[in-house]
């Protein structure tokens, strides 16, 4: 039998002893630690009170401050938040400003059962396959969009709903916008399903909607609504935008729909004479109409038989923004004697020929040269023919030498075959997207020839950003008034808190 080493193991009872004080120390130091956290929390939170009470800010009244924070509301999306992080003073403030919360954006997350949804969020953990991650991420999102709608309070809401085709994503916020539809202003739904759109129709039917005054809609490509989906009653709802909306061409005949001044109609077909039947319907009931947007993505239907869109309360008229269109067949079916502004973006199909009689209050023309489509003189020279009494002309060019340049275009030439064209002319407008070469010289000889009808010259700020800026300035306004170009399009169709 082995013998007992006893020096061995008084040293065993000795090191285990140090073990055991060695723990104690170190308890004994983490406990000191989390004091030390505890104090400097202490500290930090009086160090910062101090420093608040010496800052700028501090001597702002807090009705000023708040006003401060809603002017940055367009500087970012969920402004509120940041300035709620920043001190315990500017958090009271931000939470008691309902404007702050007003732009509420539900995001919805695909429905983790689904194949496809588990394909749009891969995951090597087993969990996050079985959906667990997409469900705490879909209740994060609801818990940020009760917060907002909490935090708001009765202020007149912006919402923007972009949607998968999943039921189940949208039905977790459909309770919160149900309480809270009430007093929603702008209401927008991008990438919708027909299953949303009928989930939120049943919504909106259900609780009335008085201070809806602008709705957004964009389907997915192919989905299709039931009649009868947007039967609510709106009695403020003025702006409509409406895009990729298919073959869901009746959705324009809906009640809801029928104080509609403003309208967007972007990416739609009217290629069959059903369908432009159903949307010269649609566009004929609006009796208030006055500004209108149309984007079609196919040319519109030649046929004889068409019927012409009559608009007697249309001002203002944006056609074909960015698809080359067959423009004379197009501007023929329109007619809005009322109508003081037209602006053509890209174009194909010939000259637009006499058009007066469609449009005989038109004072401007806005003509959008895009990159699919290079401007030539014949063109102006037909626009010139097809609308002889307009005052003011804006040439928006992709790519542009001189401004020399587009003026030659533009100005028509003293002459005997000339001195009719465009008698009423005062007002030109300039704006190129691409830094053009200054030409003073010969700038200043086209406005001569133009002779004195030309009283204002709006060029876009590459013109007075140029070098000798200033004294081809003075050159001109012995001539002209010169201003810098600014687009004045109305815009009732931007995002919040923007009119």
């Amino acid at each position: 039998m082995a013998q007992v080493n006893d020096e061995r193991r008084q040293r065993i009872a000795f090191l285990s002893q140090e073990l055991v004080k060695i723990d104690d120390e170190r308890t004994e130091l983490l406990r000191q630690l989390e004091g030390l956290d505890a104090r400097a929390v202490v500290v930090k939170m009086e160090h910062a009170a101090l420093l608040n009470l010496d800052s700028p800010t501090s001597r702002l009244p807090d009705e000023v401050l708040a006003m401060i924070f809603v002017a940055g509301i367009g500087l970012r999306s969920r402004f509120g938040e940041l300035v709620s992080h920043v001190s315990r003073h500017w958090r009271r403030i931000s939470i008691s400003t309902p404007r702050l919360w007003a732009n509420v954006e539900i995001l919805t997350v695909p429905d983790p059962e689904n194949e496809d949804a588990r394909r749009l969020w891969p995951s090597n953990d087993e969990h996050d396959l079985k959906g667990g991650a997409t469900l705490a991420e879909r209740k994060r999102r609801k818990d940020r969009a009760a917060m907002y709608f909490s935090r708001s309070r009765s202020y007149p809401m912006n919402i923007r709903i972009e949607c998968t085709d999943s039921r189940d994503a949208l039905l977790d916020f459909l309770d919160l916008i149900s309480h809270h539809i009430d007093h929603c202003r702008q209401l927008r739904l991008v990438g919708v399903s027909s299953a949303v759109v009928l989930l939120l129709g049943e919504s909106l039917r259900s609780r009335p909607v008085p201070l809806l005054a602008s709705l957004t809609l964009q389907f997915q490509w192919d989905s299709l609504w039931q009649e009868g989906t947007f039967s609510f009653e709106a009695p403020l709802l003025k702006c409509l935008h409406l895009i990729d909306i298919g073959r869901n061409h009746r959705i324009l005949l809906q009640p809801a729909f029928a104080r509609v001044t403003c309208l967007r109609l972007h990416s739609f077909t009217a290629s069959t004479l059903e369908s432009y039947e159903t949307i010269r319907a649609g566009l004929m009931q609006l009796k208030s109409l006055h500004h209108l947007e149309l984007s079609p993505n196919t040319d519109i239907i030649d046929s004889a038989a068409l019927q012409p869109i009559v608009l007697p309360t249309l001002r203002l008229l944006r056609y074909g923004w960015d698809f080359p269109l067959k423009l004379p067949g197009c501007l023929r079916l329109i007619n809005a004697a009322s109508a003081e502004v037209l602006s053509i973006g890209s174009w194909s199909g010939g000259e637009p020929g006499p058009l007066e009689a469609q449009f005989p209050s038109l004072k401007h023309i806005i003509l959008t040269e895009g990159s699919t489509l290079v401007m030539s003189e014949s063109m102006i020279d037909a626009f010139r023919r097809g609308f002889p009494h307009i005052e003011q002309l804006t040439y928006r060019v992709h790519l542009l030498n001189t401004f020399a340049n587009a003026l030659s275009y533009i100005l028509p030439r003293r002459g005997p075959s000339d001195s009719a064209q465009w008698p009423r002319l005062h007002t030109l407008s300039i704006d190129a997207f691409w830094r053009p070469r200054h030409d003073d010289p010969a700038l200043h000889t086209v406005l001569q020839n133009a002779g004195p009808s030309i009283r204002k010259l709006r060029l876009s700020r590459p013109f007075f950003k140029a070098r000798h800026a200033s004294d081809a300035m003075q050159r001109l306004r012995d001539l002209v008034e010169v201003e810098e170009w600014y687009d004045d399009w109305p815009t009732p169709f931007a995002g919040p808190d923007r009119h």
